[in-house]
């Protein structure tokens, strides 16, 4: 059976913020259109079977510019509904779906930009509302809808609170008949209807997508959205980043390994937000299944800086976070890493394993003297500790000390400087923790594939 989708796109604002334009009509950047396109096609690849954009008389001669000129081909489908002028979004929602039948609602915010969106929460199950959820980042909080979650429904929705330390915010909203009554004309918008029906003791359910969810409606939002990854300035994610360094060659066994643990890290963190950094693989065929687990890739084309400490500095330059898993990408996990020392606004951090022998030669030893001098670190006196892999996990106030101390900076181009930082990274630990902890060895396998030869 053929479901009968309706996408509702609220478009009758007063424009008063962005000086009479809609905020809608905004330009995407790096492609043809404004954000209403975008929006449009979302749900048309969603297979709305109708569109019903709501409008104001002053923004309907906006909203029939872009159908008439963008979607003259699937015009049938596209319907402008004059809502007159509503005093808030869930006024112009309820005006819209009158005489509306429908098997469910996709809602979008006109005024943001999203890579994609999901319905599948929600098909064929009984649950009546479902939302799309993004992990937030710091410039956005006290300004979205934020969410508690568990592993299946949310928990609790707050909306703009700069108090609210829930790391996910909501940006559309998929809904069956039953919500309507939870839709009250008096509300600003549907966050309050959601807390509504979960006050009423309903289930909402949720699907994080992949990608990063922007407000356009402020001048500092849309700004934010054309600067992302044109620009070196980090956006802080709330909650956990997770950072894989990966390089692999042409073989077989080399890419199942790969997927194997690209698979497993998703499953073991369904909701955290993981970058994969490609320090030149040999075969990028990983990419499309990193990219199905909603995984972020970034190409690291630093001739200088590669292999693990070379892929952090790559995704250190574009992400930040409250806490960090920086790790290989072939490590398997087999549960999640207790984390709750981090909490803590001290810098600290944990390794995934240390050993306290040198095992170099005069060569490796002198590279080590030599790069540590270069940041003014020194004297080194050949102290035994070390970062096994240079895996380790450590909250933000650890990641700003490395970052300051210039150890990110040190050049990291071959397999002997690679093994040089597992002592650096040794040394750094020791100096500014005194004590090492161990992430727990029964929370992941590491796996190891064949290395270049070493003349360390």
């Amino acid at each position: 059976m053929i479901e009968n989708i309706i996408g509702l796109l609220p478009c009758a604002g007063t424009a008063s913020r962005l000086h009479n334009l809609p905020k809608f009509m905004l330009p995407l950047k790096n492609t043809k259109g404004c954000l209403l396109t975008r929006w449009i096609n979302l749900l048309l690849l969603n297979e709305c079977n109708k569109i019903i954009i709501g409008a104001s008389d002053y923004t309907k001669e906006f909203i029939k510019q872009v159908v008439d000129n963008d979607f003259g081909n699937v015009r049938d489908k596209i319907f402008i509904k004059l809502v007159g002028k509503t005093e808030t979004m869930n006024e112009t929602v309820i005006k819209c779906l009158e005489n509306e039948t429908f098997d469910f609602v996709i809602m979008g915010m006109p005024d943001t930009v999203v890579e994609n969106i999901s319905t599948k929460m929600i098909k064929n199950t009984e649950i009546d509302v479902g939302v799309n959820l993004w992990n937030i980042r710091e410039t956005q909080l006290g300004k979205i809808g934020q969410c508690k979650i568990d592993d299946n429904y949310i928990i609790d929705i707050i909306d703009k609170n700069k108090e609210c330390k829930y790391n996910y915010g909501w940006g559309v909203v998929v809904f069956k008949q039953p919500f309507m009554k939870y839709i009250l004309k008096e509300d600003l918008h549907t966050g309050y209807s959601m807390q509504r029906f979960l006050s009423d003791n309903n289930k909402i359910t949720y699907e994080i997508v992949n990608g990063l969810y922007f407000d356009c409606g402020t001048i500092d939002g849309y700004k934010e959205y054309l600067n992302y990854m044109e620009c070196i300035t980090p956006v802080h994610i709330k909650g956990t980043l997770i950072i894989l360094a990966v390089y692999i060659n042409n073989t077989e066994n080399s890419y199942n390994v790969l997927i194997s643990c690209l698979n497993q890290i998703r499953e073991i963190y369904p909701n955290e937000f993981i970058v994969a950094v490609d320090n030149g693989s040999l075969n990028d065929k990983w990419y499309q299944v990193a990219k199905e687990s909603n995984i972020i890739i970034l190409k690291n084309t630093s001739t200088m800086h590669k292999y693990e400490i070379g892929a952090y500095k790559c995704a250190l330059q574009y992400f930040r976070a409250d806490k960090y898993i920086c790790v290989q990408g072939t490590m398997f996990f087999k549960k999640k890493i207790d984390l709750s020392s981090l909490n803590k606004q001290t810098p600290n951090a944990i390794a995934f394993q240390t050993l306290n022998a040198l095992c170099l030669s005069n060569d490796g030893l002198q590279l080590i003297d030599k790069l540590l001098n270069s940041i003014e670190m020194g004297p080194w006196n050949n102290e035994p500790y070390t970062i096994l892999w240079n895996c380790f996990c450590c909250n933000n106030s650890f990641i700003k000390d490395m970052l300051e101390s210039g150890v990110f900076d040190l050049p990291s181009h071959t397999k002997n400087h690679s093994c040089a930082f597992e002592k650096i990274l040794g040394y750094y630990f020791n100096m500014k923790l005194k004590t090492i902890d161990i992430v727990n060895s029964n929370t992941y396998k590491k796996i190891f594939l064949d290395q270049d030869k070493l003349t360390m």
